[in-house]
């Protein structure tokens, strides 16, 4: 189980999205403050990598964003980038936001504030990655919350060596967002 905003034991993406999904994980559930279920936050996908529409791309390390899905759910959709794959470089890619293609031809969108900052990212002997963000996260409320947090966990556990994320704003641990 997860402690002080710890989502703990996510060793690959889709099973992470079965459980941000369901919202079930004991883990997740702590980390963002839920109950056990909560049907009203949305259900998000994993892009299916085959769709050449939105194919992500496959150079160098991936960042996860909201695509919609034909059924009309969001999905969390790779977007390869060229950037070195240590946590700072990543996460910079990620709140640094879409290209104008991911944007303006593949539709894709983002839950995560654009004044989101990334003020550390420290990677834990245990696999934990500690990422500090500043205030302007919290902009982020409800179901695009849940979505950001996504993106910034997929985002973080394709980095080598990552096995769970702790999300702090202004170096403290958060209440996250409760469902009830």
């Amino acid at each position: 189980a997860g402690v002080n905003g710890v989502v703990g034991g996510i060793e690959e993406h889709r099973a992470l999205l079965d459980l941000l999904a369901l919202l079930e994980l004991d883990a997740l559930d702590h980390a963002l403050g839920l109950g056990p279920k909560h049907d009203r936050f949305p259900r998000l996908e994993l892009a299916d990598q085959k769709a050449p529409a939105q194919a992500a791309s496959s150079v160098g390390p991936k960042v996860y964003f909201l695509s919609q899905a034909p059924n009309g759910q969001d999905r969390l959709q790779p977007a390869g980038r060229n950037v070195s794959s240590t946590p700072t470089a990543v996460l910079t890619e990620l709140f640094n936001g879409l290209t104008k293609d991911e944007q303006q031809e593949r539709k894709w969108r983002t839950a995560i504030p654009a004044d989101t900052k990334l003020m550390s990212a420290v990677q834990e002997s245990d696999g934990t990655l500690v990422i500090d963000l500043n205030q302007a996260f919290f902009q982020a409320t409800s179901e695009n919350q849940i979505k950001a947090v996504a993106q910034i966990v997929f985002t973080a556990t394709g980095i080598d060596g990552v096995q769970r994320v702790k999300i702090l704003v202004e170096g403290q641990p958060q209440g996250w967002l409760r469902g009830d």
